[in-house]
């Protein structure tokens, strides 16, 4: 579905953010609120990911990529609505 640099990007994004994870769950509120955005931008690759791979048809897919966007919009209410 997508074109191989945006797929190696992807991957290499997806990483880059559970690497980024890691030293930042000792820290103040601010850098808190970088692991909830990071958290959310590596799910929302994570299933970008599995979706274009497994998911062929052009209609589904861009449904299915609605629906997660729709989703981390939500998941960012959450967070901000449990850090406030």
């Amino acid at each position: 579905m997508l074109n191989i640099n945006y797929s190696w990007l992807s991957w290499w994004l997806i990483r880059l953010t559970a690497l980024l994870l890691i030293p930042g769950i000792f820290y103040d509120v601010e850098v808190l609120i970088i692991i909830c955005s990071l958290i959310v931008i590596h799910l929302k690759l994570g299933l970008e990911t599995i979706l274009n791979d497994y998911i062929h048809d052009k209609i589904i897919c861009l449904c299915f990529l609605l629906l997660i966007r729709l989703l981390s919009l939500e998941i960012i209410y959450f967070f901000s609505d449990f850090l406030l």
